[in-house]
């Protein structure tokens, strides 16, 4: 896998990451990382495409939960989030 290609797979896995952490709010989401709702919805559908599956249930436009599969995908980027603010922590 190309660097630039995992660079961007991790910011959209991460993504899953903080939409599970605030109650599945794509907006809220978006708020906090100061980008637009759809720019949330874009990165998650384009991560689900890469990887052939759907990561979370959906209720029409509305995310309601974790897929099984996204269950898994989402333990794993909680695991990425929390390794990178441990090394962050270490610059203090």
């Amino acid at each position: 896998m190309k660097i630039g290609h995992m660079k961007s797979m991790l910011n959209h896995v991460i993504m899953v990451a903080l939409v599970k952490q605030n109650d599945f709010s794509q907006t809220n989401v978006a708020n906090v990382i100061m980008t637009s709702q759809p720019a949330i919805s874009k990165k998650i559908r384009i991560l689900e495409a890469h990887l052939g599956f759907e990561i979370f249930a959906r209720n029409g436009k509305s995310i309601i939960g974790l897929t099984k599969k996204g269950d898994d995908v989402c333990r794993l980027a909680e695991n990425i989030l929390e390794n990178a603010i441990e090394i962050e922590r270490l610059k203090m």
